[in-house]
């Protein structure tokens, strides 16, 4: 009698995410659901919190009044957004980003694109 095994090849959480991941933004992309910044050339002049552009860039975070779903808000912002600005620097160029924290307590930024 044959007797047959399975072999198994548990998946990491990392390749479970990335493969989640992949499929999610295929998808999207396939449905013609992208950011508008997500163009093919990576230019777009649509972005509504703005965009700052480089090699000197100046960043202000703070709490401000903010309409969030018809209800006035105090979210944190960053030159008046909330989510920040997009900065746009060239391939390879320097840049000097300068922060100013006018809160009350310390912060930090959350970078996405690097």
């Amino acid at each position: 009698m044959a007797r047959s095994s399975i072999i198994s090849h548990p998946l990491s959480r990392r390749q479970v995410l990335k493969g989640g991941a992949a499929l999610g933004i295929g998808s999207a992309a396939a449905m013609g659901l992208t950011p508008a910044w997500a163009n093919p050339w990576g230019r777009s002049n649509v972005y509504a919190q703005g965009v700052e552009e480089g090699p000197e860039v100046s960043l202000a975070i703070r709490r401000e009044s903010l309409p969030i779903d018809g209800q006035e808000a105090q979210p944190i912002t960053i030159n008046g957004t909330s989510p920040g600005p997009l900065i746009r620097l060239k391939e390879g160029q320097d840049a000097v980003l300068r922060v100013t924290n006018l809160l009350d307590e310390s912060t930090s930024i959350h970078w996405h694109g690097l």
